[in-house]
């Protein structure tokens, strides 16, 4: 078996067990919004170049229409990133845990339409600061 088929295997049970943060490089001009939809709010812009930090694969993202759910609570899609990494391994955005799996939370029941402008269902990811040993 290929080192790569191991770590593949392995990796989503690792980040399922910690915080995950998939970091992302931007190719083209990207919005980041309030919630994980087109028709939601515009919060700003990233540019070609800039590195995104993701912590969780949005709510109601699928397979096919990736979205990320950013570390200052705001939602960009995964469009326009490339040369995604978790600590320096290659990853597809799809294999980053959704943000009800890393809040301990339910699966939401529904997911609004993109026509609608949904209530965000998890709540911002909190990252813990390390604590100071004397």
């Amino acid at each position: 078996m290929k080192i790569s088929a191991i770590v593949a295997i392995a990796l989503p049970l690792l980040i399922e067990s910690v915080s995950a943060s998939l970091n992302c490089t931007v190719v083209n001009p990207v919005d980041y919004h309030l919630c994980e939809y087109e028709t939601c709010p515009v919060v700003g812009t990233y540019v070609k170049g800039d590195m995104i930090m993701a912590a969780c694969r949005s709510d109601c993202s699928s397979k096919t229409d990736v979205w990320f759910k950013l570390y200052n609570g705001h939602f960009l899609s995964a469009k326009n990133v490339t040369a995604c990494e978790y600590h320096g391994t290659k990853l597809e955005p799809t294999i980053l845990p959704y943000c009800y799996e890393e809040s301990a939370i339910p699966k939401p029941a529904t997911c609004t339409s993109f026509t609608v402008t949904p209530t965000p269902t998890a709540p911002p990811v909190v990252t813990p600061k390390p604590k100071m040993r004397m």
